[in-house]
């Protein structure tokens, strides 16, 4: 135990935690030391850093050690005080998962409600993009539960020479039009037991630009068909890019990438789509 005067730190003769209650030279049981250390530390923040000041300024080395053994002390105070927080923290977390576990609810909405069974799902919040078992194609707003765009039987639901591959696939329950489908917003990538993927454009309104945003102006409720990808097999799986590039694959085991697809029909090319498309796979087959 040391006191501070002229700044200088020097010894009282009592080791740090004796001597607080009683006579020089009793010590106290160390879970008593602890417990005072811990009452006393909100007044030791604001020494702490003059001991440490004082402490070059001391002179002998009982007492420069008694100094340290204070300082050492303080550290140590701040220390369990600092663990004793986080503990409580930790704590007061653990109740309130457990709160949320025991009272927590599970809310739903119904966003979009057909008479057909849905097969396939592409989702752009807050847009979605169905195709239906029936071929049929929809992009609904899932915040306001409401149809913005559709194109019916886009793809045949059956197809008699494709039975088998498709039961191979799917199984026994799945039947459905639509075997895949993308969607990034702008443009909706389908694909079929036809062998073929369709591209389709949002029917954008041109006084209002092209705005992606989930509340564009449309010109109409049914989405434009840009092109028709020949895939020579039921498509399996089509990924769309951001920039545009189309990936599909199909059940001839061949994966496809289409490039010009979107490009052209942002520049409304409509008819270039489709020979492009086609001169495209063509290549990618020779090239195969």
């Amino acid at each position: 135990h040391t006191e501070l005067a002229n700044d200088m730190v020097r010894p009282t003769g009592r080791p740090f935690g004796g001597g607080v209650i009683g006579p020089p030279g009793m010590r106290l049981p160390g879970a008593m030391r602890g417990l005072l250390l811990l009452l006393a530390w909100p007044c030791t923040g604001a020494f702490l850093p003059l001991a440490r000041r004082a402490l070059p300024l001391a002179s002998g080395g009982r007492t420069v050690r008694g100094a340290r053994q204070l300082v050492m002390s303080l550290d140590d105070a701040a220390l369990y005080s600092s663990l004793r927080s986080r503990q409580r923290q930790l704590e007061s977390s653990s109740r309130q998962v457990e709160r949320r576990w025991r009272k927590g609810e599970c809310e739903s909405t119904v966003g979009l409600a057909v008479d057909d069974w849905v097969r396939r799902l592409a989702l752009r919040w807050p847009l979605a993009a169905v195709g239906t078992s029936s071929g049929t194609i929809l992009v609904a707003d899932l915040t306001r539960n409401e149809l913005v765009a559709s194109a019916e039987e886009a793809h045949p639901s059956h197809v008699a020479e494709n039975a088998q591959e498709m039961e191979l696939l799917h199984g026994d329950y799945d039947g459905g039009g639509t075997t895949a489908i993308a969607f990034n917003g702008l443009f909706v990538v389908s694909g079929g037991r036809d062998c073929n993927a369709k591209v389709w454009r949002m029917p954008l309104d041109p006084s209002e630009g092209a705005d992606t945003s989930p509340r564009f102006a449309l010109s109409s409720d049914e989405l434009e068909l840009v092109c028709t990808l020949p895939t020579r097999g039921v498509v399996s799986a089509i990924v769309l890019q951001d920039d545009g590039v189309i990936w599909t694959s199909s059940l001839d085991g061949r994966v496809r990438k289409w490039e010009s697809c979107t490009k052209l029909a942002t520049r409304q090319a409509p008819r270039a789509l489709e020979e492009g498309g086609e001169e495209e796979d063509q290549e990618e087959q020779a090239a195969g």
